[in-house]
């Protein structure tokens, strides 16, 4: 990374950047504008480019394509931009020859850990045991036919023998929580949609949860007046209680107030 800034440094210094000016000069793609309001805290703020937030939207794609093509011409205009890249290619070609891994948990002698692999999209949940071999449990890209999963802050339970996975369809902020057998490396049914969570730190068929009412990371609704709740394994999600919340803990209440959305760590519940 030093080497890469030292090359941008040097380009300057050489005067090998194009001398137009990056704010004048360039016939930018015109992106239209559609206001859409929002009112947060008793303000209205206005969006005009909220429809840009749909990558599957045509006249998005050709106005991204047109702007690729307008950053382009401009950047093939660097003198000495091929050691850049050929620069970027060994880092980058370093990084797919590595394996990179997160520890999720351990129980006994087993060690539990995100893994990504050279060739893998995402993060992997394995196990190993000793000096065994790394045991495969989970991979996000089988979960569902022809789609991708994200997995984010899976926890291990106190006995080690299941775990909570909170995955996310790629593109998607908000996850959905299952849980996995470490047994049968199967996943058990009545999944909870729109939530992330962590077990207990002593019970082994506890965990707390975070749920909203959809994937709309835009519902400051969901935001303001969240809500924790206590999921026993075995039981429907329609029975969790709640045991943190806006009105239970009015002494938040402030917090709220001032537009500060509080995200509870739940793994710091006993």
């Amino acid at each position: 990374m030093k080497t890469i800034f030292l090359l941008l440094v040097l380009l300057f210094v050489w005067g090998g950047v194009p001398s137009r000016s990056y704010a004048q000069g360039y016939d930018y793609p015109p992106a239209k504008k559609i206001n859409v309001i929002d009112t947060y805290f008793g303000k209205e703020v206005v969006d005009p480019y909220r429809w840009m937030e749909n990558p599957e939207d045509k006249e998005l794609l050709d106005w991204l394509r047109a702007q690729e093509e307008l950053t382009s011409s401009v950047l093939k205009g660097i003198n000495g931009r091929e050691l850049i890249v050929q620069d970027l290619k060994r880092i980058l070609q370093k990084r797919l020859e590595s394996e990179i891994a997160y520890p999720i948990g351990k129980h006994g002698d087993t060690w539990y850990f995100e893994k990504q692999t050279p060739g893998d999209q995402v993060y992997k949940v394995y196990r190993k045991t000793g000096d065994g071999e790394d045991e495969l449990l989970f991979d996000p890209m089988n979960f569902v036919k022809d789609s991708v999963y994200d997995l984010s802050w899976p926890s291990l339970n106190v006995y080690g023998d299941l775990m909570l996975l909170n995955l996310g369809k790629q593109g998607n902020e908000i996850t959905d929580i299952h849980i996995l057998d470490l047994k049968t490396k199967k996943i058990l049914p009545n999944p909870i949609r729109f939530s992330s969570g962590s077990f207990s730190r002593t019970n082994p068929r506890i965990f707390y949860y975070i749920q909203y009412s959809s994937n709309d990371v835009f519902s400051m609704e969901d935001r303001l007046n969240w809500q924790i709740r206590k999921h026993i394994i075995g039981t429907y999600p329609v029975h969790d209680k709640v045991v943190v919340s806006k009105e239970m803990n009015t002494e938040l209440g402030s917090t709220m107030k001032e537009g500060i959305f509080i995200n509870t760590h739940v793994s710091h519940f006993p």
